[in-house]
């Protein structure tokens, strides 16, 4: 797995936080993905359309999804609802519009970021600012922890001057890029909220296990043994087993691997022919997640599979902006300005 596995702060492996929804307003667990829908709107026209079963259709950027019917957008009003961000990456014009769209009250709503709110995007530190605002919680991307590791180093080597690539302690450092520029731009506020970002962030409601990642979990690791730099890099599992950031190295998606092992893991013994460790009876087996919420994988836009959302769908790259709101198990798209290149 490529990608620091030194952290010059590590970040909190697994934040906590428990809901107290009415078990009636919240969706079954087995009907979680099943009866998700998709309210897909374009910032150019004001127009929104509907998808009653997005788990059914091509989702990609473009495709003109013909179950799709232009709607009012309306979500059924709740006591406390929790709204989770795929990737904002800097994009703060799209993420006050849909607060806006969204109806977000600071006093009923949790607002949950998946990582990346920083790096490529516009307008980094105004997205950190609203995200305080706001009361956000959010999980550390690979992005927001390479700022972290900049402004680590910087502080470090203050007066120094930073050139070339020689000393370097980490691979992805670029003296052109623009991360350094970010670390140097913020100020304590900023650094102290992205340094407390976990990695983990578990819901706890009255009938779900909800887990919020940036990039995916390891099936073969228990939660509380899991990576922190392949939490925010993973994109693929290889046949043996370890999971990859890029994939051309090959393998299979990892959510497909996550979601096969839940289905496996149906009880807590250690009976022969299980994928996970000796131990796991102590921890949460995939079983016991409901559904795992992330980001990161914008080549592979929206995500809806049997126990994974994945909500990046590339809005820094002119695609969407991509909520899901909970517990009306709704997911909301804003088409976004191009502010990058798909790299």
């Amino acid at each position: 797995m490529d990608g620091s596995d030194n952290f010059a702060e590590r970040p909190l492996l697994l934040k906590e936080i428990c809901s107290d929804f009415d078990a009636t307003d919240e969706p079954d667990s087995k009907k979680l993905t099943k009866s998700i829908k998709l309210f897909r709107f374009s910032s150019n026209d004001g127009k929104c359309k509907i998808v009653e079963n997005p788990r059914e259709v091509d989702l990609s950027y473009g495709k003109k999804i013909e179950e799709a019917r232009d709607v009012t957008l309306e979500l059924k009003a709740k006591d406390r609802r929790i709204l989770f961000f795929g990737d904002i990456h800097g994009c703060i014009n799209e993420f006050n519009r849909m607060l806006e769209m969204l109806e977000f009250n600071k006093s009923k709503d949790l607002v949950v970021l998946l990582g990346d709110l920083v790096g490529k995007g516009p307008s980094p530190l105004e997205v950190i600012d609203r995200a305080i605002e706001i009361g956000a919680i959010a999980v550390r991307g690979n992005h927001d922890d390479l700022v972290l590791r900049w402004r680590n180093y910087l502080d470090k080597h203050e007066g120094e001057a930073v050139m070339g690539t020689d000393g370097f302690p980490y691979s992805d450092f670029r003296v052109n890029g623009e991360h350094i520029n970010i670390a140097r731009m913020m100020d304590e506020i900023h650094y102290q909220y992205l340094l407390s970002l976990p990695v983990i962030l578990k819901i706890k409601t009255s009938r779900n296990v909800i887990i919020g990642v940036h990039a995916g979990l390891d099936p073969s690791k228990s939660l509380f043994k899991q990576d922190c730099s392949v939490i925010m890099r993973m994109r693929n599992i290889l046949d043996g087993g370890n999971p990859v950031s890029k994939k051309s190295l090959g393998g299979a998606p990892w959510y497909d691997v996550w979601n096969k092992a839940a289905l496996l893991t149906v009880d807590h013994s250690n009976s022969e022919g299980k994928v996970v460790e000796e131990g796991y009876a102590e921890d949460l087996l995939p079983c016991d997640i409901d559904l795992i919420v992330y980001g990161h994988d914008a080549g592979r836009e929206l995500q809806i599979h049997e126990r994974t959302l994945g909500l990046d769908s590339g809005a820094v790259y002119g695609k969407y902006l991509s909520a899901y709101v909970y517990p009306d198990n709704s997911i909301i798209q804003l088409s976004s300005n191009k502010y990058s290149e798909i790299i």
